[in-house]
């Protein structure tokens, strides 16, 4: 005979297991964005659960060669509107951009209590940035790509800030990398960035843009310059030393380890 009594006692029971398997689930997350060896385990559990979910076929990367490809590209619309993560900005799209390269750091920005950290503080509408923006990659080409060299590279990003640092026999050495701001396309793509992980063969295709118009820019301007190469100079300093320029990038097509999201 059915007994509700215990039936219900168990239900609430479960739903308790439940839940804080929902809790532990969501803070192991939110600690993952904050540290790069939580996320590295999370991701490893994640990633293969992610390319059968939404990848959306497999192909081989179209270049031969770990490096970037930067196109000039004339903008039919520009300073057209544009929707991201709930926000409205205006982008000129000023090259069309193909990279294919290592892995050396990847950052979230949109995460709900790192980003609310990082936006606290008087960081007037850092919000809005790191929503658009949702997270950052630290790529390295060339032979600095290749294993035996990627593994002695020593990788730190901060605040949109990536290093890169090599031991003193290899001083000779300039590493070939890009730190990326990156903007995906939909959501399939975004949840694809998510997953990457330090040591990752990764090919990106899509727009390096000029973008702006959010809140904390309500004068429609294109506020969000991107570097137009790898060479390019930002006009802020680190330390009271200049800073490459880093690249934003409108991701339309990612291909991680044989995966395509786009």
């Amino acid at each position: 005979m059915f007994d509700w009594y215990i039936f219900k006692k168990n239900l609430k029971r479960y739903l308790q297991y439940g839940l804080w398997i929902g809790i532990v689930i969501f803070l192991v997350g939110q600690l993952a964005t904050c540290s790069s060896t939580v996320h590295q385990g999370v991701t490893f559990i994640k990633q293969p659960i992610y390319n059968a979910l939404f990848s959306v076929k497999r192909e081989k990367i179209p270049l031969q060669h770990m490096q970037e490809i930067y196109t000039p590209y004339q903008d039919i619309s520009p300073k057209s509107k544009m929707r991201i993560n709930g926000y409205t900005i205006i982008k000129t799209f000023v090259k069309t951009y193909q990279g294919y390269g290592r892995v050396g750091y990847m950052d979230t920005n949109d995460a709900l209590i790192k980003g609310w950290y990082l936006s606290s503080m008087n960081k007037v509408y850092a919000r809005e940035y790191k929503a658009v923006a949702s997270h950052d990659l630290l790529v390295v080409f060339g032979k600095a790509a290749q294993p035996n060299i990627f593994k002695q590279l020593t990788f730190e990003h901060e605040e949109n800030l990536g290093v890169v640092s090599w031991p003193s026999h290899m001083r000779h050495m300039t590493p070939d990398f890009s730190n990326i701001h990156i903007i995906s396309a939909n959501e399939r793509i975004k949840r694809g960035v998510s997953v990457l992980r330090k040591g990752d063969e990764v090919y990106m295709e899509g727009f390096l843009m000029d973008w702006g118009g959010t809140v904390s820019n309500p004068q429609q301007d294109l506020y969000y310059k991107t570097a137009r190469s790898g060479n390019d100079i930002s006009a802020q300093k680190a330390g009271g030393r200049q800073t490459g320029l880093c690249l934003q990038l409108y991701l339309t097509k990612l291909i991680i380890n044989g995966y395509v999201y786009k």
